[in-house]
């Protein structure tokens, strides 16, 4: 080991005798767990005692050394104290200089900080948190990472495949998430993709991989997938439609990958995935709920749970919305009276109607924020929007309907606000939610003189009210004019006019900025956190003027992309999927030229892409 490097693990080592009693005690005082479970369970925490920091001999540290260079990617691994296997790649080009990078491992009773302590936007940490592994990285003198690094691991005895893991790094008294892992085959784990929220490890420091609490991880895993309900155009083989957009380093393919999770609906018109993609579940016009799992894994697959008819509660099955646990759903079902209804008891493999909760109007799109506090339903062909305020029970209670079901949560209807008119159905229908602050929302569609607006909704869910709107220059598009504006000659619509139709909207991982897809294209809007939209740039028809039919649309985790898909010119009910990189920020936002594309994938006919 180099003399540096040994000096900085002394270091760290005072660091954890001299300054952890204080940090184990206060707001940190609940037990941290140790990971539990295996054989394919799901991990059980089994509470310990929280330990006395105490410095821990070098010799007794599992620690490994390597020379990195900017030019090629290096591999640091090193055998854990319990004999399993860990490792660090630094990518080509992720590191600044040429120097030693040092890898240790951190011992749970050194940790600088309670398992308990973890701080998220939407999420503080609990007494049920796991550690499965921590370790430190030491840079040489004048390095630092350009890129996150990826972390393997196998041989962890007790992690349960398909678990996702988080990642923290140490910051004082805390942990901040930074990224997150999943669990594999025979023990092993491996890095996902960095997003904007979950940067990835990336720089020097102490970090903790650890399985949150059941049913408290709301942190979004980056899998590099975009998720697509078919809405019959896959037939025979109807399902969800699972595209890879990324390798196994993070990088973008030219031409993504797909697989189909098939479920006999033929009618999807609308999905939902919890936030660590673990549990997925899908509506089809014929009132049934189907459920699937396993997107973490890059191969999901239904859930052995049969199809659950809805028929009884209402007409058409168009939009559904899932808790950020997985066991709880809010389908809505075209019903004249406003009527959502609640599913339970999905973890369990034996989901049963729950409630109905009552709304103003006929609704038949939803959204539900990542922190599961805010869902919004919006009314078909009008500009009815009913803002949902979603709070947690302190116990499940028995369920008004469904028999032995429970319910998790109330909703109480908290407003109903004017917003644009709805340009379609189904699905999201035109409604986003910030995925950073779920106090805002935006809602594309067109105002009262039939021009292409976008508005900004805040203070939700208790004080909402409509705060900004936007009006959208987009590309003149051949749309045929009313009958009775018919003359002899032809006419085209002129650009931001009376024809242009915004369908969906999509807001950036970071909050700060969107893209609205129309009938002519792609626009790109700023300022959702500011409180002032104003559309940036100048319009994009990614399939040219005559094929940009823009239905839904989504960012990639990183922000890097937007994904979007058009029509097939030669395959009817198929489109091509594409990747379209965003550059810039505020006034400087604009499209790149396409870098990805997929032929023959499903053309939802409503907004219901997934990113994950």
């Amino acid at each position: 080991m180099q003399t540096t490097a040994r000096r900085a693990l002394l270091a760290l080592a005072f660091f954890f005798s001299a300054g952890l009693a204080a940090c184990s005690g206060g707001g940190g005082s609940a037990n941290p767990a140790v990971i539990g479970g295996g054989g394919g369970a799901t991990p059980t925490p089994t509470a310990v005692a929280t330990p006395t920091p105490t410095a821990t001999p070098l010799a007794n540290v599992p620690s490994a050394s390597k020379t990195v260079a900017p030019s090629s990617a290096s591999t640091i691994s090193l055998t854990t104290s319990a004999n399993a296997s860990f490792g660090i790649t630094v990518p080509a080009g992720g590191v600044n200089t040429t120097g030693t990078v040092t890898l240790t491992e951190v011992k749970q009773s050194a940790l600088p900080a309670p398992l308990s302590r973890t701080r998220r936007p939407s999420f503080t940490g609990g007494a049920g948190n796991t550690y499965v592994y921590a370790f430190s990285i030491i840079l040489g003198s004048g390095m630092s990472l350009t890129q996150a690094v990826q972390l393997q691991a196998s041989a962890f005895a007790n992690v349960a495949a398909g678990t996702v893991l988080d990642v923290a790094k140490s910051s004082g008294s805390t942990w901040v998430d930074v990224g997150t892992v999943t669990a594999n085959a025979n023990g092993s784990f491996s890095s996902n993709v960095p997003s904007t929220a979950l940067p990835g490890v990336n720089g020097a420091g102490i970090y903790l991989v650890y399985a949150p609490a059941a049913g408290t991880n709301t942190a979004v895993a980056n899998f590099g997938i975009a998720l697509i309900a078919d809405d019959g155009s896959l037939y025979p083989t109807n399902g969800v439609q699972i595209v890879h957009l990324y390798d196994t380093n993070g990088n973008l393919l030219t031409t993504p990958t797909q697989s189909v999770v098939p479920f006999t609906g033929s009618d999807l018109d609308g999905a939902a995935l919890t936030p660590d993609g673990a549990h997925g579940i899908v509506v089809d016009g014929s009132n049934q709920l189907g459920f699937f799992h396993g997107a973490q894994t890059g191969s999901p697959a239904p859930d052995t749970t049969p199809l659950l008819d809805i028929s009884a509660y209402g007409s058409d099955g168009d939009a559904v919305a899932i808790s950020p646990n997985g066991d709880e759903a809010v389908a809505s079902l075209d019903n004249s009276n406003g009527n959502l209804l609640v599913v339970s008891g999905i973890l369990a493999g034996n989901p049963k109607p729950a409630a109905l909760i009552t709304g103003s109007v006929d609704t038949d799109s939803l959204v539900e924020s990542a922190d599961g506090r805010v869902m919004l339903a919006r009314q078909s062909g009008g500009a009815a929007i009913d803002v949902w305020n979603v709070t947690p029970l302190s116990a499940p209670t028995a369920a008004p309907i469904g028999g032995t079901a429970t319910i998790a949560h109330s909703y109480t209807k908290a407003a109903t606000l004017t917003g644009p008119q709805s340009t379609g159905e189904d699905g999201r229908n035109g409604l986003a939610i910030s995925p950073v602050d779920s106090s805002r929302a935006l809602v594309a569609g067109v105002d009262t003189g039939a021009n292409p607006v976008v508005n900004l909704l805040t203070g939700l869910p208790s004080s909402a009210a409509v705060s900004s709107a936007a009006t959208l220059r987009a590309p003149a598009s051949r749309i045929p004019v009313p009958k009775a504006e018919v003359t002899r000659k032809p006419r085209y619509v002129l650009p931001g006019g009376i024809g242009v139709i915004p369908s969906c909207v999509a807001i950036s991982p970071d909050g700060t900025f969107a893209v609205v897809g129309t009938n002519s294209g792609l626009v790109l809007v700023n300022g959702v956190n500011t409180g002032t939209l104003a559309q940036v740039g100048s319009a994009l028809q990614p399939g040219g003027a005559n094929n940009s039919t823009i239905r839904t649309v989504a960012f990639t985790l990183d922000q890097k992309y937007v994904v979007t898909i058009i029509p097939s010119a030669a395959q009817s009910g198929k489109g091509t999927l594409l990747v379209i990189p965003v550059t810039g920020s505020g006034s400087s936002l604009a499209f790149g030229a396409v870098a990805a594309q997929l032929d023959g994938v499903a053309y939802p006919y409503n907004d219901q892409l997934l990113m994950h």
